[in-house]
C-alpha cells in the first residue's frame, strides 16, 4: 500500500489528472469600445461576489475558467470608461457562456451602467443532448428526491431508465463524487434536495473526463453562497391512509375475521361461502390437525377470533395509521471572508406502503463541506457525506438481486405483504418448513441496512488566469447488512383461555396456514422450529482510498484542454451465510476460507475543447485500467481446489485447498484489464438560431466488484455429526456459524453466485446527431437521434424477485452454470463431488436506437416543455448456460453445453424486442405557472394571487404489444395482434410563498403523484388473460372468489405531501 502510494504522489506531480469533473463552467467573450467597435485590451471583468475575473488581451478577448453552474452578475471596467455590469448571466456544468461587453467613454456618459445579459439564443457549445434543472426549478417539481426529478426528464422511461438503459449503468455524483458503491454497483443516490444547485443529466454522450458509466452521468452540484449566511429549514409529511389498491390488508371484514370466526368454517359436517361466491357455491368445513383438530367448532372459532385481532401479537396491524415525514435543514455562506461552508441534514420516519417487520423506515444524510481561500490562488476544500437508512420496503440496493445470487435468493418475497392472502401476513418470519425437512416456500426477506461515507480533500490552485490544477484525495466506505434474525423470533403463542397447552411453547419460526387451511400441529407443538434462512445473513463492507487530479489549461484562445488521472484502491469484506433450518445438517458459508481482497482500478484522460468561430469540437481520449489482484485457481471450474483431481488440492475431494497468499503449480495471477475510449462531439452553428450537433464515443463500464470477486459459497453436509444446533454444543462450529476448512464442502449450486475474475469491460458504443432551432426567441425546438451498440455485457437489467408490480425489472444477469466434476454432474454429496455453481460472463449485448422530440417555451410566466420519445431496445444473449468440463478421466464432458442465445444456432443474433422496460412511444408535458409577486388585488398588503406557483408533469406511455385469440378462432394467428392499454400519468406541485421580512420567506407547498389516481391495469396472462379479454373479468381469489384487486395495476394510488420551508 505504502508503495503504491508513493509512486501515485510521484505521478500527481508531474502528470496531469481526472477530475473532481465536469462541475464548473466558462464564460468568455470581447470587451470593445461602444463607439469604434474594437477590442479594448487591459480591461477588467470581474464575476462579483466572487474572486473570479479576467482582463481582456490586445484584442480585447478575455475569459474566466472554473465558474460554478448559476446566475450572476459580471463587471467589466477600464480607466476612461464607465463601467458595464451584465445581470443575469447563466452559466452551465462543461459550457461556454458567451458575454460581450461595449463600453463609452466616460465623458460621454457618467457613472455605472447595468443591464440584464442577452441569452443566447441557442446554446452554440452543446455537442451532445443533455438535461438542466436549476435549484428553483427543482424547488417546484413534484419530484421528492433526486431519483424523482432525474426520471421526470424526456428521454427516461416510465420504469426510470434511460435511453434504454438498466440503472446500474447510472452513475450519480454530487460536486464530483462518484456516489455508487463499487462492490455493487448501488447509487446512492440520497442527496439533500435544498443542498442543490444544479443538476445536469447527460443523456446522448459525454467527455473523456467521465468513466465506469454507460447509460447516464447525472451531476450534482452543491448550493454556495459567498454575500451572507443563508438558512433552509424543510418540513414534509404523508399523512395515515392506504397507499396500495384494494382493502386493507388485515380489514375487519374480510373472511379472516367474519367467516374463519364462525363455528361452520370449523365444522366438517356444515358449509360456508362468502359475498363474492355464485348463488349456491359454498366450501366445506375444515376440521385441523394435531391438538387443534381436537377442539370442538366454536372453540376453535373463539380461538381464531382472539388469534386475528391479538394487535400486541400482530404490530403491523395498524400499518396504514401511520404518517410518513421528513424534516431537512440546510446552512451555507461565509464563515469569514476566506472561509465558507455548507452544513446539512435530513431524516426522514419513511412509512412503507404495505405491513412489514418494520414499523417505520429511517432514513437520514449529513452533508458538509468547508472551503477556505487562503491566497486568491489556492483553495483547500473539505468535502463530507454520510447517508444511513433501513428499508423494508422495494428494495433500494442491488444485494440480494440478479446482481449477486441465483433464481432462489432472488426470488424470496419482500419483506412485505402485499397479498391479504399471503400464507405469512400474521406471521413475517414463519417458516414454510417443519422440523428438519427445507419446506415448501420462503419468508419474507429481512430489512436492508445500509449506510455510506464519503470524506474528500480537495486542493484548488490557480497558476494563472489560463491554467488551475484540482487534486483530490477521497475515502469512502459502505456497509450492507441484510440479516434474517430480524424477522425471526422466539415468542410464545398466548392460549387465549382456551384448553390448549400453548403457554410456554417456544417457536423460533412458523408458518401459519394458507387461507382454507386450518392451523396445523405444526402451531403447536413443543419442539423448535427452522425455516428457510433462518440463519442466512448477507454482510458487505467496501473501503475505497482514491487520489484524483486534473489539469485544465486554455492554450491559446481557441484550445481548452483537460487532462487526468485517477487511482483507486479498494478492500472489499463479503459474508454469506445460507443455512437453511436450525434444526438441518446443512449450512451454506463463503467465509469458509477468509478472503479480504483488495482490487484497485483507475484511468488517464485528455480532451480538447476547440472553439472557433462559433464551432465547437469536443474530443477526447481515455483510458480504464482495473485489476482483480490475486492468485486465483488455474481451474475456473473449481475455484476453492475441493477437487482431488485439481492441481492445488491436497488429495482428498471435499477439502478445501484454496489459499489467498498460495502461489506455484495451481494458481494464476489476475491480469489487469485495459479500455480505449475516444469519444467527439462537435457543435456547428447554422445560424444565430440553428445548431447542428455530433457525437461519438465508446464508453466501457467494470462490471460491479461483487461478479468478479464474490467468494464460492459451499455446503456443508455433517449428517453425520447431527443437526447444526448439535454442531455447537460439540464446539466444532460457532454459535455465529463460522465452519472450520477442515469439513468435507461441496459447491451451493444455488444462492449467491460465485465471481468470475476473468469478466472483461462491458463495452458501449454511441452515436447521436441534432439539431436545435431557436423559434422567434420564445420557443425552442430540439430533435435528436441516438443509437446504442453495447456488447460483453453481464446484465440485462435487476431483477429484485417476484413482486414484477414493485419491482420493474427487465432482464436479469447473464450467468452460467460450470459443472466440473468429473463423475457426475448434479450430485453434491461432500467428500464424494464436488456439485457445480453460478457465475456470470461477459455475455450478452444490446441495441438501442431513437428519437426524441422537445419543443421548450421562454415565456416568463407560463411555460412548458414537451418531450416525445421513439425507442427501440432489443436485447440477446449468446452464451451458454450450462458447461460441462471435459472429465479428468475420461477427457470427455458428462454431457453436452447449453446454448442461452435467442436459439442454438444463431449467437443470439434475434435477440428480444423489449418493449416491457422501454416502451416505443412515450410522451411528456411539463407545464409551469409562477406569478408576479404583486399579482392579483391587494387585501391588507397581501397580494392574493401573487408567488403562487404551479407545476405539472403528465407522462403518456403507449401500451404494449400481446397476442390473445379467442379459444374459437380457426383462422391464422400471428403474433403481438393486440395492444394492453396505454398508460397516463401526472403528477404535480403547488406552492404559495410569503415574503415575511427582508431575506426571510415562508413557502407552503404539497406534492402530489398520480394527481388523478389513474390506475395501470396489468398486462395479464393465461387463464386470466383469456377471462378478461372474453367477459372483462378480473382476477380473483380461487376459493373465496374475492377480487384481487391489489394485485390488479402496476403503479400506486395518489399520494399527497403537504410541506413548508422557511428560508433567509
Amino acid at each position: 500500500m505504502k508503495r503504491w502510494f508513493a509512486v501515485l504522489l510521484c505521478i500527481l506531480f508531474w502528470a496531469a489528472a481526472t477530475v473532481v469533473a465536469g462541475t464548473t463552467g466558462k464564460i468568455a467573450g470581447t470587451v470593445r469600445d461602444k463607439t469604434t467597435k474594437q477590442g479594448v485590451p487591459g480591461a477588467n471583468v470581474v464575476i462579483d461576489g466572487t474572486t473570479l475575473g479576467a482582463a481582456t488581451d490586445a484584442n480585447g478577448d478575455y475569459f474566466i475558467l472554473g465558474v460554478p453552474p448559476g446566475t450572476y452578475k459580471v463587471t467589466a471596467s477600464l480607466i476612461g470608461y464607465n463601467k458595464l455590469s451584465q445581470t443575469e448571466v447563466r452559466v452551465r456544468i462543461d459550457q461556454t457562456t458567451p458575454l460581450n461587453f461595449d463600453l463609452t467613454e466616460e465623458a460621454i456618459q457618467a457613472g455605472e451602467v447595468t443591464i440584464v445579459a442577452e441569452k443566447p439564443r441557442v446554446e452554440l457549445d452543446l455537442t451532445a443532448s443533455k438535461q438542466t434543472m436549476t435549484q428553483d426549478q427543482i424547488a417546484n417539481t413534484w419530484g421528492k428526491d433526486i431519483r424523482e426529478v432525474v426520471a421526470d426528464i424526456p428521454g427516461a422511461n416510465i420504469n426510470g431508465g434511460i435511453r434504454g438503459s438498466f440503472g446500474g449503468d447510472v452513475s450519480y455524483r454530487l460536486d464530483g463524487i462518484d456516489l455508487r458503491d463499487a462492490t455493487s454497483n448501488t447509487n446512492f443516490s440520497s442527496v439533500n434536495m435544498s443542498t442543490i444547485q444544479e443538476v445536469e443529466v447527460l443523456t446522448g454522450g459525454w467527455n473523456a473526463e467521465y468513466g465506469q458509466a454507460n447509460g447516464s452521468i447525472i451531476n450534482i452540484v452543491s448550493r454556495k453562497a459567498t454575500d451572507r449566511l443563508h438558512a433552509v429549514a424543510t418540513y414534509k409529511n404523508r399523512p395515515a391512509g392506504l397507499y396500495h389498491w384494494g382493502r386493507n390488508i388485515y380489514d375487519q371484514n374480510d373472511v379472516f375475521h367474519t367467516v374463519m370466526t364462525t363455528a361452520d368454517f370449523w365444522d366438517t359436517s356444515k358449509t360456508w361461502r362468502t359475498q363474492w361466491m355464485a348463488p349456491g357455491e359454498s366450501q366445506k368445513g375444515n376440521l385441523g390437525d394435531g391438538k387443534f383438530a381436537q377442539m370442538t367448532p366454536q372453540q376453535k372459532a373463539d380461538w381464531w377470533k382472539k388469534f386475528v385481532n391479538d394487535s400486541q401479537r400482530f404490530p403491523q396491524f395498524d400499518y396504514a395509521n401511520r404518517t410518513e415525514w421528513e424534516q431537512e435543514i440546510t446552512l451555507f455562506g461565509p464563515l469569514m471572508p476566506e472561509v465558507n461552508f455548507l452544513f446539512s441534514a435530513r431524516y426522514k420516519e419513511g412509512v412503507g406502503t404495505y405491513p412489514s417487520v418494520l414499523k417505520f423506515n429511517p432514513d437520514m444524510t449529513f452533508q458538509g463541506s468547508l472551503e477556505w481561500v487562503p491566497v486568491n490562488t489556492t483553495i483547500v476544500t473539505l468535502n463530507a457525506m454520510f447517508t444511513k437508512f433501513t428499508n423494508s420496503g422495494d428494495p433500494r440496493t442491488n444485494y440480494q438481486s440478479s446482481e449477486t445470487t441465483v433464481s432462489d435468493n432472488a426470488s424470496q418475497n419482500l419483506p412485505y405483504i402485499s397479498d391479504p392472502y399471503n400464507k405469512f401476513k400474521y406471521w413475517l418470519a414463519g417458516p414454510a418448513s417443519n422440523g428438519g425437512s427445507f419446506g415448501d416456500g420462503s419468508t419474507a426477506r429481512a430489512p436492508e441496512h445500509a449506510q455510506l461515507l464519503n470524506l474528500q480533500a480537495k486542493l484548488t490552485q490557480v497558476f494563472s488566469p489560463k491554467t488551475f490544477l484540482n487534486v483530490a484525495l477521497q475515502h469512502s466506505q459502505m456497509v450492507y447488512h441484510l440479516d434474517f434474525r430480524d424477522v425471526a423470533q422466539t415468542a410464545n403463542f398466548r392460549a387465549y383461555g382456551l384448553p390448549l397447552p400453548t403457554d410456554s411453547l417456544l417457536v423460533y419460526g412458523v408458518l401459519l396456514p394458507s387461507f382454507g387451511k386450518p392451523p396445523s400441529s405444526n402451531l403447536f407443538d413443543t419442539q423448535r422450529y427452522g425455516y428457510a434462512g433462518d440463519v442466512w445473513r448477507s454482510e458487505s463492507n467496501t473501503r475505497t482510498y482514491s487520489i484524483k487530479a486534473d489539469l485544465t489549461s486554455q492554450i491559446l484562445k481557441n484550445h481548452l484542454v483537460k487532462t487526468g488521472f485517477i487511482f483507486s484502491l479498494q478492500q472489499i469484506e463479503t459474508l454469506t451465510h445460507e443455512g437453511n433450518m436450525i434444526s438441518s445438517p446443512y449450512l451454506q458459508v463463503n467465509d469458509i476460507v477468509p478472503i479480504v481482497d483488495k482490487p484497485y482500478e483507475g484511468a488517464l484522460y485528455v480532451q480538447d475543447k476547440v472553439e472557433v468561430g462559433g464551432m465547437v469540437l469536443n474530443a477526447g481520449v481515455r483510458l480504464d485500467f482495473f485489476n482483480v489482484n490475486k492468485m486465483v485457481s488455474s481451474d475456473f471450474f473449481d475455484p476453492l481446489m475441493i477437487s482431488q483431481y485439481t492441481v492445488g488440492n491436497s488429495g482428498r475431494t471435499g477439502l478445501i485447498g484454496y489459499r489467498q497468499e498460495g502461489s506455484g503449480p495451481g494458481y494464476t495471477k489476475t491480469p489487469t484489464r485495459y479500455a480505449f475510449s475516444p469519444r467527439i462531439g462537435i457543435s456547428h452553428p447554422i445560424t444565430e438560431t440553428t445548431v447542428l450537433h455530433f457525437m461519438f464515443g465508446i464508453f466501457n463500464q467494470r462490471p460491479a466488484w461483487v461478479k468478479l470477486l464474490a467468494n464460492p459459497v459451499v455446503w456443508t453436509d455433517n449428517r453425520a455429526t447431527g443437526n447444526l444446533d448439535d454442531l455447537i454444543k460439540a464446539g466444532l462450529i460457532t454459535s455465529d456459524y463460522t465452519v472450520p476448512d477442515s469439513l468435507l464442502v461441496t459447491y451451493r449450486y444455488l444462492g449467491a453466485k460465485v465471481g468470475n475474475p476473468a469478466l472483461t469491460w462491458e463495452r458501449m458504443t454511441q452515436y447521436e446527431v441534432g439539431i436545435v432551432q431557436n423559434i422567434a426567441d420564445v420557443l425552442s425546438l430540439d430533435v435528436a437521434m441516438y443509437y446504442k451498440d453495447a456488447k460483453d455485457l453481464t446484465s440485462l437489467g435487476i431483477d429484485q424477485g417476484p413482486a414484477m408490480s414493485q419491482i420493474k425489472a427487465s432482464g436479469g444477469n447473464v450467468d452460467v452454470r460450470l459443472y466440473g466434476d468429473p463423475f457426475v454432474a448434479d450430485n453434491r454429496d461432500p467428500g464424494k463431488y464436488i456439485g457445480n455453481f453460478t457465475t456470470t460472463v461477459n455475455g450478452a449485448w444490446a441495441d438501442v436506437r431513437g428519437i426524441e422530440v422537445s419543443l421548450r417555451s421562454q415565456f416568463r410566466w407560463i411555460n412548458f416543455d414537451f418531450g416525445y420519445t421513439l425507442s427501440y431496445l432489443a436485447t440477446g444473449r449468446y452464451q451458454n448456460s450450462k458447461i460441462f468440463k471435459p472429465s479428468a478421466v475420461t477427457g470427455i464432458p458428462l454431457a453436452d453445453n447449453v446454448f442461452a442465445g435467442a436459439n442454438n444456432t444463431d449467437g443470439g443474433g434475434i435477440g428480444v424486442d423489449d418493449a416491457l422496460w422501454n416502451p416505443h412511444n412515450s410522451a411528456l408535458l411539463r407545464l409551469t405557472i409562477k406569478s408576479p409577486s404583486d399579482f392579483g388585488p391587494e387585501v391588507g398588503g397581501v397580494y392574493l394571487f401573487g408567488d403562487w406557483a404551479v407545476s405539472s408533469s403528465t407522462r403518456w406511455v403507449q401500451g404494449q404489444e400481446f397476442t390473445w385469440y379467442p379459444t374459437d378462432y380457426q383462422d391464422i394467428k400471428l403474433p403481438n395482434n393486440r395492444r394492453w392499454d396505454d398508460r397516463w400519468n401526472t403528477n404535480l406541485n403547488l406552492s404559495r410563498s410569503v415574503r415575511i421580512h427582508g431575506n426571510l420567506a415562508m413557502k407552503f407547498f404539497l406534492q402530489v403523484t398520480n394527481l388523478f389516481n389513474s390506475r395501470h391495469l396489468r398486462l395479464f396472462s393465461g387463464t386470466d388473460l383469456n377471462n378478461y379479454m372474453t367477459d372483462g373479468t378480473l382476477p380473483f381469489q380461487a376459493t373465496t372468489k374475492e377480487p384481487t384487486e391489489w394485485n390488479w395495476y402496476t403503479n400506486d394510488p395518489r399520494q399527497i405531501y403537504f410541506g413548508t420551508t422557511i428560508e433567509f
